[in-house]
């Protein structure tokens, strides 16, 4: 969780296979999918929130390293649209922020693909950290003025500049 006692969630895409996926499975497949993980993000933040007696909100973490145009699927782009535009309308509270890691040279031209079939609010929502090409470079996300306000050093990573080395996608 953040300093916030916020949940953090990571996504990873730049090291899956988009093409593959979108091969293996069907569109509406993937939409159920990235609509599930909302939900069960969405139960998380509702339980923390009844917990705590004030909204609790997730914060996203987007580790963009290894990504590159040549990995990217426009059907990919529009599921992930399509299930933020639900969840805008389903769970307008759920994400307080989307933080990029290891943004490629890419970014804009990503991001502009994005924006296409993405909602505003999902946009306006995305911050980008300035931080190293590869995973040799270890990114401090401490160093980031979005993520050092909410990440702690000893949950974090170590691939994104944090202290932890127990998170079972080290290599």
């Amino acid at each position: 969780s953040s300093c916030f006692g916020e949940p953090v969630f990571l996504a990873r895409p730049g090291l899956g296979d988009i093409k593959g996926v979108m091969k293996a499975i069907k569109t509406e497949d993937l939409l159920e999918l990235f609509n599930y993980l909302k939900e069960t993000g969405f139960l998380l933040c509702d339980r923390l929130t009844r917990e705590r007696g004030a909204i609790v909100k997730c914060v996203a973490v987007i580790d963009l390293d290894g990504m590159s145009l040549f990995k990217m699927d426009t059907g990919y782009f529009r599921c992930l649209g399509a299930s933020s535009k639900i969840a805008e309308k389903i769970y307008p509270q759920l994400q307080c922020m989307a933080v990029i890691a290891h943004p490629p040279a890419v970014l804009r031209a990503i991001m502009k693909i994005i924006a296409v079939f993405a909602s505003k609010a999902f946009i306006e929502k995305q911050r980008t950290c300035p931080s190293g090409k590869t995973l040799v470079d270890h990114a401090n996300m401490m160093k980031c003025p979005f993520a050092s306000k909410r990440l702690i050093p000893e949950d974090t990573p170590d691939y994104l500049g944090g202290k932890d080395t127990s998170h079972p996608l080290n290599y």
